[in-house]
């Protein structure tokens, strides 16, 4: 049985971009929105602080949760990038 090495990888290949340009989109949306999210909650936390209404303590912990939860986001957001390139 002969396989035909060139078709087969022409075919991999344009099943592989197809499924990046897919997912791609998917995750660039995904990623706008978070960073767009994290701004606001920055914002906020900086409105916050220069009112007085909460102090450097407050300020650094929420900073931090804001950090952890985008982290996370972000992690998922690359693990949907390997499992796309993998498809």
């Amino acid at each position: 049985m002969q396989i035909d090495i060139a078709r087969s990888g022409a075919q991999l290949a344009k099943t592989m971009i197809a499924s990046l340009r897919s997912d791609s989109r998917k995750v660039k949306a995904l990623a706008a929105s978070e960073a767009a999210k994290l701004a606001q909650a920055l914002a906020e936390i900086a409105r916050l602080l220069a009112a007085g209404e909460i102090d450097n303590y407050e300020a650094a912990v929420l900073l931090r949760i804001q950090r952890n939860a985008s982290e996370a986001v972000f992690a998922a957001l690359a693990e949907v990038s390997r499992l796309s390139a993998r498809k």
